[in-house]
């Protein structure tokens, strides 16, 4: 009895040392796979990180965006502005050549009203000098009515 009952210690020492084996193989079994959950969690995570660094980035290409749009529309409220100056301009100079135009009209009118008056005056001495020749040709005095 006495081998039966090493030979079971033995057995029993054998089963308690596999069975405790068996227990840290479980255990080192679900560290691992808690490990390979935890390692897939931080992939997942890096990944939503880069994913979180491209929206920022796109963020900053709109606000670069935006702030080139408004920087625009400046420009074309100033471009406005300029061309609303400008046709104001235009406006005073038409009007300024028109009345001058006016003025050297006018001017001309009188000239030519001062002309025909002249040209009156020559007519009635021509004739004037036409009845003296013709006065000088019949053989009279040229200075008696």
């Amino acid at each position: 009895m006495e081998w039966f009952k090493g030979k079971a210690a033995q057995l029993i020492a054998l089963v308690g040392i596999v069975s405790t084996l068996a227990g840290f193989g479980y255990t080192g079994a679900t560290y691992v796979n808690r490990i390979e959950n935890l390692e897939k969690k931080v992939g997942i995570i890096k990944e939503t990180d880069e994913g979180l660094d491209n929206v920022v980035q796109r963020f900053a290409a709109i606000e670069a965006t935006v702030e080139s749009l408004s920087s625009s529309k400046d420009q074309v409220q100033n471009m406005e502005e300029a061309i609303t100056m400008l046709e104001t301009s235009v406006e005073a100079i038409n009007k300024t050549i028109d009345e001058s135009l006016i003025i050297e009209v006018r001017g001309i009118e009188e000239d030519v009203t001062g002309v025909r008056v002249d040209i009156q005056g020559v007519e009635t001495a021509l004739k004037a000098l036409e009845k003296v020749v013709d006065k000088m040709e019949e053989g009279g005095n040229p200075l008696a009515n």
